[in-house]
């Protein structure tokens, strides 16, 4: 099943709808969800990464962090949506960029 492009390459804002900077750089939300999908508190405890789920995780990188907007399958959205649930759950991330990413990805 395949949803409608979405277009990841976005500024983070704040929950006042301010830009979120860091050393004075933009952060890109496109950038953010790459450095999720590669971090190892993305995968729950219990799953091990094979050499199929590496590669899915690095196609799905090259994917989001295109200027262009993508069409995203049911599975890749689960992928992203389960590496920030874990990573907030790991309280790596913030509940404004967690909240974010995850509405995009409904």
């Amino acid at each position: 099943m395949k949803k409608e492009a979405i277009d990841f390459n976005v500024a983070v804002t704040d929950a006042f709808g301010e830009v979120v900077k860091d050393k004075g750089k933009t952060i890109m939300l496109n950038a953010s969800i790459v450095n999720i999908l590669s971090h190892p508190h993305a995968l729950p405890e219990e799953k091990k990464m094979d050499a199929t789920e590496i590669v899915k995780r690095l196609t799905l990188q090259q994917k989001v962090a295109s200027k262009t907007p993508q069409v995203y399958g049911t599975d890749e959205l689960g992928v992203i949506r389960e590496s920030v649930i874990n990573m907030y759950n790991k309280r790596v991330l913030n509940v404004e960029l967690a909240g974010t990413i995850l509405k995009m990805t409904e």
